[in-house]
């Protein structure tokens, strides 16, 4: 009896330490990205961004450049929105929270354009973590869990999603839309967290559902992912299932693209980290499956644009790069070119929680402006642009 006690209790303590992460990663949410923080060759830490829509290592070139990593080769690289060459590179060693990993090959590029001065990086990561552990993202604690892949056992309360990591190296789900005929469409969608939006739908399939004419109102919005610029049709979608959860009357991205993964028609699209984030998640490579359960982000207001502004941050101030035929930015008076000192006599402000400043306002907002070397206040009343 005390020997099959002492090998039950042996094989109960094998079992927890194998649910014991090998390490754990705080993560911060910034400019819809999740920024991490890691070291290269021993370096300062640097912040990066996780990204399961990363099937290969990035760098930014300054990045590379101080810890004098020099490029060696290139390789062709798929975008949403294009492909294009970008310089690689060797690293000696990358350690993450006390995981090292050795001689990875990384992605030289500049990424300016994907960070600002508020949240600087350094470069994005994803498959690498993600093929050598079991990774679980609690959105609500900010941490990224790692376990051993051998030792991982199902979590009982989570929904399973099984998933395929063809063509692309990254997982690929399937999810239904429902039009506001009530027309319901099932397909496949790229699972990235990369991807600072709800769902961006692909070209093909916008075009062969004629998306943007059932879909209503809609205004054109410009991004850029990782060197090519693109012009989405923004529109609200009236339902979506997802895990088996159902979300309605929010924003979404309708692609317009001829080039790179949103032209291509083997997924329907690409969901992002503000769909994403409501549910805590653990993904399986090794299994191609997810486990997944809502958590207390579920509910959180969706990002909608209420200003009608397209803006730039540069030496602690923003300059409008586009203003909206209509919005309540045009209403106002305000114009391309113009810098915006203040909201309510406030300034500090990153671009994420300007635009949400004025997307909660219950009122007008004073925005100071400079123009041509004048300073001037106009009154902004916000008003969906959908």
């Amino acid at each position: 009896m005390r020997l099959l006690t002492s090998l039950f209790l042996s094989l109960f303590i094998f079992q927890s330490k194998a649910q014991e992460p090998e390490a754990v990663i705080p993560f911060a949410i910034k400019n819809g990205h999740m920024y991490i923080d890691l070291q290269i060759n021993q370096s300062e830490p640097l912040h990066f961004v996780f990204d399961t829509g990363a099937a290969a290592n990035l760098i930014s070139d300054k990045a590379a450049a101080s810890l004098n990593i020099e490029a060696a080769g290139s390789r062709s690289v798929q975008g949403a929105s294009g492909s294009t060459t970008i310089k690689s590179a060797k690293v000696d060693e990358m350690n993450i929270q006390g995981v090292t990993f050795k001689n990875s090959n990384f992605l030289v590029m500049n990424i300016d354009h994907l960070s600002d001065e508020d949240h600087p990086l350094s470069g994005i990561i994803g498959a690498v973590v993600l093929n050598r552990f079991v990774v679980e993202i609690d959105y609500e604690k900010s941490e990224i869990k790692l376990f051993d892949r051998k030792g991982f056992e199902a979590p009982e309360g989570w929904t399973k999603q099984s998933f395929s990591l063809r063509p692309f190296g990254v997982p690929v789900i399937s999810a239904t839309i429902t039009l506001p005929s009530g027309e319901t469409l099932t397909g496949p969608y790229l699972v990235d967290t990369g991807a600072a939006t709800t769902i961006k739908f692909n070209t093909p399939f916008v075009n062969k559902n004629k998306l943007i004419q059932k879909l209503g109102r809609h205004y054109a919005y410009t991004s850029r992912a990782l060197s090519n610029k693109a012009t989405d049709e923004v529109s609200k979608l009236p339902s979506y299932e997802l895990f088996g959860q159902t979300f309605e009357s929010f924003p979404v991205r309708l692609s317009q693209v001829d080039k790179g993964v949103s032209s291509y028609e083997q997924v329907d699209g690409i969901l992002g980290l503000d769909l994403l984030k409501r549910f805590n998640t653990i993904y399986d490579y090794y299994q191609q499956a997810m486990y997944v359960k809502p958590n207390s982000l579920f509910d959180e207001t969706f990002r909608l644009n209420h200003d009608g502004m397209e803006i730039e941050k540069g030496q602690g101030v923003f300059t409008v790069k586009k203003v909206h035929s209509g919005s309540a930015s045009d209403m106002a008076g305000i114009q391309q070119g113009d810098q915006i000192i203040s909201l309510d006599g406030k300034s500090a402000f990153s671009r994420p929680e300007f635009h949400l400043y004025i997307q909660m306002a219950k009122k007008s907002v004073t925005v100071k402006l400079k123009r041509e070397g004048k300073e001037l206040k106009v009154e902004l009343k916000p008003k969906a642009m959908l």
